[in-house]
């Protein structure tokens, strides 16, 4: 199947599977409903568009809203538990993974209450009460989160080393250890939290490095035309998707030239372009580990939740061995 009828097929599917609970919805607490029909096009792979106004009203009367135009891509729950969850495209917690994207792209409000959002939600939505607790326990632990607001603290989150900030902003005292049992679930998601912020920084820092070394060969090109030179910096953006030989060619090329350019800064820049490829792909092998981690972690706390059917905090408080 093409692209083209997959995209129509999906949005059918969509379409088809909406409605509105005006006079309540499945699940707790009581009282609360989506308001309006859900309408998405795919707009790129895994990508949707909000064609409608729509709204979840909680059991509050807290309303939850998602302007016309938005984007949806179900990042707020994440993807490597897609496997064993289901994709938000295509399980029946569609509607409340869309208000879920919303408020956690934005950073709207505290994210925990944004997460518990979440769970009545996919209840209203009629998702069973074990697989909302097993897609609460994935976004609450896994999730993402944001400095509170409303804490006097929240201020603080990144301008501190990164663990000791976290810490600080989930109100942590300053110095409790990993193992410490009264505190271990909250430290783990801090350890996360901090790896996270860091392959974030060590991505951004690489790009930008990248980035301005091939603006600088360009500027050389503009002086000293090279045709060769000029078709491989086109390529060298997109340098980690060749094959490992066609990259290494490109790389050697690239060296002759800024070799025959004498110029000593550009000379630098090639050399922390080559160091910031080198910290792209460490930090690809970081991330698998995390996923990896990640994926272990969240086996563990599914049967957790399917054997003892806990509550909402005892999921919060899980301790991970």
């Amino acid at each position: 199947m093409n692209k083209g009828i997959t995209s129509c097929v999906v949005l059918v599917a969509l379409v088809a599977a909406t409605c509105t609970c005006m006079d309540g919805c499945r699940g707790r607490p009581e009282g609360n409903y989506f308001d309006g029909e859900l309408e998405l096009r795919a707009v790129g792979p895994g990508r949707m568009e909000l064609l409608k106004p729509f709204a979840y009203i909680d059991g509050e009367g807290e309303t939850w809203t998602v302007p016309v135009g938005r984007i949806t891509d179900g990042a707020s729950i994440p993807q490597v538990f897609w496997s064993v969850v289901g994709s938000p495209f295509t399980g029946n917690y569609l509607r409340a993974a869309v208000v879920h994207d919303r408020y956690c792209e934005d950073e709207v409000g505290p994210w925990r209450e944004v997460h518990r959002m979440f769970y009545e939600a996919c209840l209203c939505a009629g998702v069973s009460d074990t697989k909302a607790r097993l897609l609460y326990a994935a976004v609450y632990h896994f999730g993402p989160r944001w400095p509170d607001p409303g804490r006097a603290d929240a201020e603080v989150a990144f301008s501190a080393p990164v663990v000791e900030a976290l810490a600080r902003s989930e109100g942590i005292p300053t110095g409790v250890s990993l193992e410490n049992p009264t505190y271990r679930p909250e430290m783990r998601q801090i350890t996360f939290r901090a790896n996270e912020v860091n392959l974030r920084a060590t991505r951004d820092q690489a790009r930008t490095k990248q980035q301005e070394f091939i603006a600088a060969l360009g500027r050389s090109l503009e002086r000293r035309p090279d045709v060769e030179v000029a078709t491989d910096l086109e390529r060298v953006s997109r340098i980690d998707e060749l094959p490992v030989n066609d990259s290494r060619a490109l790389l050697g090329r690239i060296e002759t030239r800024v070799e025959s350019v004498n110029d000593p800064r550009l000379t630098e820049q090639f050399e922390q372009f080559v160091q910031a490829r080198q910290q792209l792909q460490a930090a690809n092998v970081m991330e698998a580990r995390i996923l990896e981690t990640q994926e272990r972690l969240f086996e563990d706390i599914k049967r957790y939740v399917e054997r003892e059917s806990p509550s909402l905090e005892e999921i919060e408080r899980y301790p991970f061995e």
